[in-house]
């Protein structure tokens, strides 16, 4: 009698235990799962990067991660090597990600976001094959590149940052959950919008938008690599103090304390300028033609790291560099300030980026007869779209608009609009 009631005692505390998952399971399902199917309406969690980057020959999208940075290196590796042999490549850090593929007359891409260090150019360019490397390499050289602290803090990347996916798996999305919740109770979800992009419909242009960042602001990456700002641009436009660093407060305030790519530096670098060498050295041995520029500050933050007597190696690293270029017979331009591009400081995204319309009137400069770029940009076609700009910041439309690479497609391979 007892051997059969020892079953039953243990079928009995079976179900109390169940009962007691399930009872404990609600409340922090409940809890989970709102910010799962936000992650993975949204795409910021779950996204094979690889269908993305086969799909981008035909559809377009719009890439922008609030949390997932990290796969952006991989990102722009894998879609260059996707791609065709390209005449030209934008490489270098987010200062070079105004340059745009309407601007050439041949193929371009923009693999910015991917350098922070000079020794990241090297080690970048040694993962792409001959057969895809570009006729002349567009080098965004960073004036903190070159400040030996700066580069104490930011170290070279290793190569898997370019050539390694991570995750964004569950795992993933469960360390995401505090940032979620704390930016719903900011406000800055708007889970409508989430969950209408769920059901496909994303209302934001013609391109489809792959994350957070490119759901809610409308900020990411086209298919040609370079950066739609969006709701950055906008609150600019209507003079919204609520804008990234408005006013250049917060880059100016950088630049005061000397901190965060704004380190007090009396002297150029040496090893990073040997780096520089090396580097050219090894495009030169691989037929790849530099043109290298030093991009602009806002006229308001160069002025004040003139002023401030800190930042003595701005002025000194012009002239070191020229001497590695012309040793290496390359192109190095110089645009320290907006004022140097003909611009002004309303063309600013923020203290150290520029508007694309900044960028063209820079490529009109690297673009001279006789410069490597002049077989690939139309001067009077630039100028032309500089009189017909979307608005102080942005050169051409968004909405509607199919790249070149896209519109000059066979028609099975066009997206159905």
């Amino acid at each position: 009698m007892e051997a059969a009631e020892q079953p039953m005692d243990d079928f009995a505390e079976l179900r109390r235990f169940r009962k007691r998952c399930l009872l404990f399971s609600v409340p922090l399902g409940a809890v989970i799962l709102p910010a799962l199917l936000i992650l993975a309406a949204s795409g910021e969690c779950f996204t094979d990067m690889d269908d993305i980057i086969r799909r981008s020959e035909r559809e377009e999208f719009l890439i922008g991660f609030a949390y997932n940075e990290g796969n952006y290196g991989y990102l722009k590796y894998r879609r260059l090597l996707s791609l065709p042999k390209q005449s030209v490549v934008a490489l270098g850090s987010s200062r070079v990600l105004g340059f745009r593929e309407d601007m050439f007359t041949g193929p371009f891409y923009n693999a910015g976001f991917t350098i922070v260090s000079p020794w990241d150019f090297r080690s970048f360019l040694q993962q792409i094959p001959d057969d895809k490397l570009p006729d002349v390499l567009i080098a965004g050289l960073d004036q903190f590149m070159f400040n030996a602290e700066n580069n104490e803090s930011r170290p070279p990347k290793p190569v898997t940052a370019w050539t390694t996916f991570h995750p964004d798996d569950l795992q993933t999305a469960l360390k995401l959950l505090p940032d979620v919740y704390k930016n719903l109770a900011r406000g800055r979800i708007d889970v409508g919008r989430v969950l209408t992009a769920a059901l496909g419909d994303t209302s934001t242009g013609h391109a489809k938008p792959i994350g957070l960042n490119g759901l809610l602001n409308s900020q990411g990456f086209r298919n040609d690599g370079s950066m739609v700002y969006g709701g950055q641009v906008k609150l600019l436009l209507d003079g919204d103090s609520s804008a990234r660093d408005f006013g250049f407060s917060d880059t100016l305030n950088r630049i005061r304390r000397g901190r965060n790519r704004f380190n007090w530096c009396g002297e150029p670098d040496s090893a990073a300028l040997e780096e520089i060498d090396r580097f050219l050295q090894e495009c030169a041995e691989r037929k790849v033609f530099v043109t290298a520029f030093l991009p602009p500050y806002a006229d308001a933050v160069w002025n004040e790291m003139q002023q401030s007597g800190n930042f003595e190696y701005l002025t000194e690293i012009e002239t070191r560099l020229r001497g590695i270029f012309e040793h290496h017979g390359f192109e190095l331009y110089s645009f320290h300030r907006m004022a140097d591009c003909d611009a002004s400081d309303q063309e600013a995204i923020d203290g150290f980026h520029a508007g694309e319309n900044v960028y063209a009137r820079m490529l009109i400069r690297m673009a001279d007869p006789g410069s490597a770029l002049s077989r690939y940009v139309s001067i009077p076609q630039l100028n032309a779209d500089l009189e017909n700009v979307v608005d102080r910041y942005t050169l051409y439309p968004e909405s509607g608009r199919q790249s070149s690479r896209l519109a000059a497609a066979p028609d099975e391979f066009r997206p159905t609009r």
